[in-house]
């Protein structure tokens, strides 16, 4: 049997979402990952598309595009057959464009006219990234290199640098947005901090919203934000991206939500307002745009179908109890929610430290939970109702204390034990709940793993490791150190390569399931290597696709359910074959 058997998918449960009555929306454009969505002078509007590069893991390209007031596309990059382009709006002389694989900003009137190209010094090092047109009629762009902070540089519109600094982000974060104020001083989005942050000239960084290395909820906080900017009045409009909201706080520091009506949001990443006070918010979890007027009614949308409430945020684990029954960790909600037969009841942590994203959470024999709650650093197990029953902070291996830092996976293994994975040290690890080791792999100076997100025991006694970072799953003898890897599986003499698969499961008669995550699909592999299935289409639902699937559980061959995260959702399916 191979992908392409004769078989049909049919899905028995979706939850997590409600979806309004009516869901058609306008998709022409085909928009991805939409990281720009402005207004034009003379009414128009300015979108720039993301969009993933084929067999480049972790790599994207960016598409320009410019509608008129009727949004009837005039400039198109993809259909004009440039490379990577990403814009800004200018005043009434049009758009600059960053051509980034040339170098160069190309500057375009509003009706998509070409008018004029200025090259970018080549002394500059990095490749550029984003552009932006200041009140000073200068361009402010964006160099960025693997490892190294980010230049901001200014430059004339002759191409002559004004002025430049450095700004330093996370190994994994960059810079969203970039906005020259009044002050002199460079606002931008530092979305690994999760900081809306001020570059004063003499290159001090101040934070103006949001609590540097520290994610969250709470009033003052953000989670990655992709976007910011400073309007006329002071206001500071925000794309909260990872808490899926937007704020508008004003210069007295009042803080409102920006919503659509009868809508929700899934991972803002730009928001802007008119001169007539609406709103233009791009949504990349959505993969749409869409205009909300002053009561926050939706004027137009462009994208995919918009559920009208959002039950789940991030969903991680959904370990299938039986029946109607699963457990899910609703990681950005703080929570593990036992949903069974439509009714939902929600476990939180009742003493201490509530969870923070916990990552995963499975049942024991015993009718507990054991929690990897990630961004507290610890592992737990709890009773159903919520009551702490251990906690585990620390690891002792080879005379040496290891403090966990983000535990994304953690499994009771039947001697007992605990199985660890700990994504921000590259370490999967075996110990007991005092915390002695008995073996590790990982966390060494050859790079054996890169942000391993799962690992599990397989019957002939490997340990199976979705290794994120290497693009591969690896099987692991921790007695005897022999390692396999599965990076790739042919199909129809083709080969398709996995990027950043998150999760893997293993199933009684051997079959593989792999939650391809970038790749936005789920396989299966049978013992052999074959290929049985490719899932990346979801049958009679309103979001007919995966976006970033993170978790997968394989009843069988054909039954599975999906953790499928950036939709915020949780597919059962299961696959009938003739």
């Amino acid at each position: 049997m191979t992908a392409h058997s004769r078989a049909q998918w049919k899905l028995v449960r979706e939850f997590g979402l409600e979806y309004p009555g009516s869901t058609c929306s306008r998709e022409e454009l085909g928009l991805n990952r939409v990281t720009v969505a402005d207004y034009l002078s003379g009414g128009g509007y300015l979108l720039v598309d993301g969009h993933p590069v084929p067999g480049m893991p972790g790599k994207g390209v960016s598409r320009t595009l410019i509608l008129t007031q009727s949004r009837t596309v005039v400039y198109d990059s993809l259909s004009q057959g440039a490379g990577d382009e990403y814009a800004c709006r200018m005043d009434e002389r049009g758009v600059a464009i960053l051509c980034r694989s040339r170098r160069a900003i190309k500057v375009v009137s509003t009706n998509g006219t070409f008018v004029r190209d200025l090259a970018l010094p080549a002394t500059r090092a990095g490749e550029p990234r984003l552009v932006s047109w200041t009140h000073r009629e200068t361009f402010l762009v964006t160099f960025s290199m693997s490892g190294k902070p980010v230049d901001i540089v200014e430059f004339d519109t002759r191409g002559h640098v004004l002025w430049s600094t450095s700004v330093q982000t996370t190994p994994a974060g960059f810079i969203g947005s970039i906005q020259l104020l009044a002050s002199g001083s460079i606002l931008i989005t530092n979305v690994g901090y999760h900081v809306v942050e001020e570059v004063k000239p003499d290159g001090l960084q101040v934070v103006r919203w949001g609590k540097r290395g520290s994610p969250s909820r709470l009033h003052g906080q953000l989670c990655n934000p992709m976007w910011a900017r400073e309007l006329d009045d002071g206001t500071l409009l925000i794309a909260d991206s990872y808490n899926q909201r937007c704020l508008a706080i004003d210069a007295e520091g009042a803080t409102s939500t920006i919503f659509g009506n009868d809508h929700c949001l899934f991972l803002p990443s730009c928001i802007t307002c008119g001169v007539d006070g609406n709103y233009l918010i791009g949504d990349w979890g959505l993969r749409c745009v869409y205009e909300l007027d002053d009561a926050q009614q939706v004027v137009w949308r462009e994208g995919r179908a918009v559920p009208r409430k959002r039950h789940l945020s991030f969903p991680r684990s959904v370990p299938y109890v039986g029946g109607d029954r699963y457990l899910i960790a609703d990681t950005s909600h703080n929570r593990i929610v036992d949903y069974n037969g439509g009714q939902v009841s929600e476990i939180k942590v009742r003493e201490n430290v509530g969870f923070a994203w916990p990552r995963a959470a499975y049942r024991t024999s015993r009718g507990s939970l054991i929690v990897a709650d990630g961004l507290n650093s610890r592992v737990l197990e709890v009773t159903m109702q919520g009551k702490m029953l251990r906690e585990l902070h620390d690891a002792r291996f080879r005379g040496k204390t290891i403090a966990l830092r983000d535990p994304h996976d953690v499994r009771e293994l039947p001697n007992g034990n605990l199985l660890l994975t700990d994504s921000a040290q590259d370490l999967v690890l075996e110990l007991d709940w005092n915390g002695q080791v008995a073996w590790a792999i990982g966390n060494d100076r050859d790079g054996t793993l890169d942000d391993p997100h799962s690992a599990q025991l397989i019957p002939d006694g490997r340990i199976m490791i979705s290794d994120c970072g290497h693009h591969r799953i690896l099987f692991a003898n921790p007695a005897t150190r022999e390692m396999q890897s599965l990076s790739s599986c042919i199909v129809d003499d083709k080969e398709i390569r996995l990027t950043f698969p998150r999760y893997a499961d293993f199933a009684e008669d051997g079959t593989l399931a792999i939650a391809d995550t970038f790749n936005n699909r789920v396989l299966a592999v049978d013992p052999d290597g074959v290929v049985l299935w490719i899932l990346s289409d979801i049958p009679n639902s309103p979001i007919s696709t995966l976006q970033h699937p993170r978790w997968v559980h394989l009843m069988s061959r054909n039954e599975i359910v999906i953790s499928d995260h950036f939709n915020h959702r949780i597919l059962h399916l299961r696959r009938h074959v003739e």
